[in-house]
């Protein structure tokens, strides 16, 4: 990892060890929008997609409805799920969606989208037993909501 990329990484870090303390308007537009840019400018450094994902699952609860649909969804289609830990930090993250409407994840979304993705990591060998039960509890979380 390059020092930049350290640097990105150590930033990343350090939002989600403060969420807490930001406030609505900097996560909206400072937060989301630099997380988003050191991901697409690293998309192939673990380390740096963990702690941006994790950025995204703490400070998701203060973003609102459309950011959500506009920014950070299309963030988690383009995560390349083949790391156990990418995956679950993934899963982790449309659990949270899956718990509230105001997220605004849609069963549309969810059959369209978020299925079609998660689905192939079902048969992904690095995952552990642990893994793989919480990634088949939020697919049939998911199923639950489209069949209502």
């Amino acid at each position: 990892m390059n020092e930049d990329a350290e640097m990105e990484s150590a930033a990343l870090l350090a939002v989600t060890n403060v969420h807490d303390y930001l406030d609505e308007t900097s996560i909206r537009r400072k937060i989301l929008p630099k997380t988003k840019q050191v991901y697409e400018r690293n998309s192939n450094d673990l380390k740096i997609v963990l702690n941006a994902l994790s950025c995204v699952e703490r400070t998701l609860d203060r973003l609102d409805r459309s950011l959500i649909i506009d920014e950070v969804l299309p963030m988690l289609w383009d995560v390349r799920l083949q790391d156990p830990d990418v995956t679950i930090r993934v899963v982790n993250i449309y659990r949270i969606m899956l718990s509230d409407k105001k997220y605004g994840l849609s069963v549309n979304l969810m059959a369209t989208r978020v299925m079609p993705s998660l689905i192939p990591q079902t048969v992904n060998p690095s995952l552990n037993l642990e893994q793989f039960t919480i990634l088949v509890e939020v697919l049939q979380e998911m199923l639950e909501h489209i069949d209502r």
